[in-house]
């Protein structure tokens, strides 16, 4: 199994255009390719799955914890030629957590720097080659002593090829080509300034390719032949090949309930999930059955449990608000104890409003968008009994919205670099909160809820 990770030397220098780019080459090679992504991003895994048809799985030293990312990596990147890994901001950019959870972050005399979290923390722990995206506009010699700076900081790290990004013209590629002669490091190809390769974006970064129309599939399209033929892939492939294999303990995971059936709400409004926790689900035993809150009128027949995880309802809040057969499904069904896990834009459709337009009426707060960004990792404490955890659980995942939820509820109490709060709902069996949660490496709230479920099952059956 090839491998590689594409880094930048900052945050919105073209990671996710290149990569979706290479994806797409290496699957025209013929090559069998996965994506993976550093960190917690719902979006660019969506972009990966959309080129690879393979779910993108995400590295995270926090969430999953660093002994398990050799372990996801492993399994999925199982029959795969080549996994692609796609960093996050710049490559020692760390993650904001509490200070007791992160590594030293002193620049030693060993050069070891390795922030915790970072792009370089995770190329570190799977062994992975980098190349690394330099934006160059309106440089020369400055990127030059940038990347010597990248190269320099933590020789452990290993850094073999370069991509010159935002180059502005033949003239422009020249100098840069002679300039980075001095560093002797192998340029794997470049991509000229050109302002149709941008994706476009809002307010939680880039739209996703769910939403995509004709038009901007063949925008997509464009993009990824334009960047992809000025790479040099013999080289990229080349350098994959230097990853040596991964040794990890596979996961045994066995089914805890069978013929249960859960509901999960998809389409434009709701696709931030992880693949994997879809996919623990149904190993753990679940059959999931899909419903999109624009268009469907009721739930899933004979359901045991509903899972709704985040994604844009704010955006479609009308149109939400005008489903309300749906609705109304939704409020009986809780009422009935049908356990119900609603993270972050579940408890947007669980709440009594969303921008004053009606929704589910399940939990007892009133949600609001504002202009401030509500970002970072969590570590959970779970104060009640709930679907996913008995109380005492600590959980560990990441709050990332625009909205705020008045009152903000009390069923958790909230650790995170922006202080100690309490936070989130609980009606009956359903949990509602800000909390996006990954059960790549811990499945045991995905059991706690499916045997909720199996209760439900038997207590109306």
């Amino acid at each position: 199994m090839g491998r590689l990770i594409i880094g930048a030397t900052a945050s919105s220098s073209g990671k996710t255009t290149i990569t979706i780019a290479i994806l797409a080459k290496l699957m025209q090679l013929g090559f069998t390719v996965s994506g993976a992504k550093v960190g917690p991003d719902f979006i660019d895994p969506m972009f990966h799955k959309f080129i690879t048809g393979k779910d993108s799985i995400n590295l995270d030293a926090f969430i999953s914890g660093e002994s398990h990312v050799n372990r996801l990596l492993v399994e999925n990147s199982s029959g795969i030629d080549i996994t692609i890994i796609e960093g996050v901001l710049g490559l020692f950019d760390g993650a904001s957590i509490d200070e007791s959870l992160s590594y030293d972050y002193r620049l030693r005399r060993s050069t070891r720097f390795l922030p915790f979290g970072s792009t370089a923390h995770i190329a570190s722990i799977t062994k992975t080659p980098v190349i690394l995206v330099v934006d160059t506009k309106s440089t020369v010699g400055s990127s030059v002593a940038s990347v010597f700076g990248f190269l320099n900081i933590n020789k452990a790290l290993k850094i073999n090829g370069i991509i010159l990004n935002n180059v502005a013209n033949e003239s422009h590629l020249r100098s840069l080509n002679q300039a980075f002669y001095a560093l002797n490091i192998p340029i794997v190809g470049h991509v000229f300034r050109n302002k149709n390769l941008l994706l476009e974006s809002r307010h939680l970064g880039l739209i996703p390719v769910d939403e995509f129309d004709d038009k901007a599939l063949k925008r997509l399209e464009y993009i990824t032949n334009t960047v992809s033929s000025t790479l040099d892939f013999n080289k990229i492939v080349e350098i994959s090949k230097t990853a040596p294999p991964l040794v990890a303990t596979p996961y045994c995971i066995k089914p805890v309930v069978k013929d249960i059936n859960i509901a999960v709400a998809k389409g434009k409004s709701f696709n931030f999930y992880y693949g994997i926790n879809l996919k623990r689900f149904e190993q753990l035993g679940a059959e999931l059955h899909y419903f999109d809150p624009l268009r469907d009128e009721s739930l899933p027949d004979n359901i045991q449990g509903i899972y709704i995880g985040g994604g844009f309802p704010e955006i479609f809040a009308k149109e939400i608000a005008n489903n309300k057969p749906l609705l109304v499904n939704l409020k009986v069904l809780a009422k009935k104890g049908i356990p119900i896990f609603a993270e972050c834009g579940g408890l947007l459709l669980l709440s009594k409003t969303l921008n004053d337009e009606p929704m589910a009426g399940v939990l007892p707060t009133n949600v609001k968008i504002t202009d401030k960004l509500t970002l970072g990792y969590v570590s959970a404490n779970i104060i009640r009994d709930t679907c996913i955890s008995p109380a005492g659980g600590i959980l560990k995942g990441h709050e990332y919205h625009y909205t705020n939820s008045s009152p903000s509820g009390n069923v958790a109490v909230f650790n995170s670099r922006h202080g100690i709060k309490k936070s989130g709902f609980q009606y009956k069996e359903v949990f509602g909160s800000y909390l996006h949660l990954h059960f790549g490496s811990d499945s045991t709230p995905v059991s706690h809820f499916l045997k909720k479920a199996n209760r439900y099952k038997q207590l109306t059956t």
